[in-house]
């Protein structure tokens, strides 16, 4: 269970909150949903907290091998 502060009005089944409303005791899978999407910050003291907030993974950067005494060709982005 997680404390957090709306930064957005929301309004559902649990009832209906405004920008700098507090509510306590939201089930984890709510309020990580809610923070990790920009419409509420996370306030549970820290003392409390037993799953982190978002976890990040570190990825190792790949090498690719080309032919032996053949030069890496460089590589252009695509996309944006």
């Amino acid at each position: 269970m997680r404390d957090i502060k709306y930064k957005s009005t929301s309004c559902g089944p649990a009832g209906s909150f405004q920008p700098g409303d507090v509510r306590c005791n939201v089930p984890d899978n709510e309020a990580l949903a809610l923070v990790n999407g920009g419409y509420a910050a996370d306030v549970t003291p820290r003392a409390t907290l037993s799953v982190p907030v978002r976890e990040q993974a570190v990825v190792a950067p790949v090498e690719h091998s080309v032919g032996a005494g053949q030069p890496q060709a460089a590589r252009t982005r695509r996309g944006r």
